[in-house]
C-alpha cells in the first residue's frame, strides 16, 4: 500500500504559537518578520499551509517542519 505524508497543521501551529507568545509577539509581527501572506495564513491555521510557508514559519521559530508529518496509508 503506498504511503503519503500528512502535515499536522493544528500541532504545528500550537509550536509556533508557544514560541509567539515566547517571543511576546502578535501574529502580525510574526508575519511582517516571515514575509509570509498574514491573511492567508490566518485562513489555513487550521486546514493545509503552502510547503514554502511552512518551512519560513519553522525556520522563524527554530522549529523542525519535518517533526509534523506523519505517514498515513492510503485506501
Amino acid at each position: 500500500m503506498p504511503r503519503a505524508n500528512s502535515f499536522d497543521t493544528a500541532g504545528f501551529y500550537q509550536a509556533l504559537d508557544a514560541v509567539r507568545q515566547a517571543r511576546g509577539l502578535s501574529w502580525y509581527a510574526v508575519w511582517r518578520q516571515t514575509f509570509v501572506d498574514n491573511c492567508t495564513s490566518a485562513k489555513k491555521r487550521e486546514r493545509s499551509l503552502p510547503a514554502e510557508d511552512r518551512q519560513t514559519l519553522a525556520t522563524w521559530a527554530g522549529l523542525d517542519a519535518s517533526a509534523f508529518e506523519r505517514k498515513v496509508g492510503q485506501a
